[in-house]
């Protein structure tokens, strides 16, 4: 979740940072310089949304995973006590 969070921060970041400069940059850039940061600026974007959502999606998998693993290896601890205690019952029997 930490790095999670990391990613939403720099992306906040990002879209302050972007406004703020067009805001302060507006009336000093010519249009040919602002269509051009404008392109790269979605350009960046996009890849930054690209890597985030890739990333979310491998840390979803390995959560998904653990899950699995976890529910596995509890149902192998119930059977494993089950026996546990069948055995004990009929050694006391």
């Amino acid at each position: 979740m930490n790095s999670r969070n990391i990613m939403i921060g720099a992306l906040a970041g990002l879209a302050i940072g972007t406004l703020v400069a067009s805001l302060y940059g507006a009336s000093t850039l010519s249009e040919a310089l602002k269509s051009k940061a404008g392109k790269k600026g979605k350009a960046y974007s996009k890849g930054l949304k690209k890597a985030v959502n890739k990333f979310l999606a491998k840390a979803t998998n390995k959560v998904d995973s653990a899950k699995d693993e976890g529910a596995d290896l509890m149902k192998k601890g119930k059977a494993e006590a089950h026996k546990a205690k069948e055995k004990l019952e009929s050694a006391l029997n």
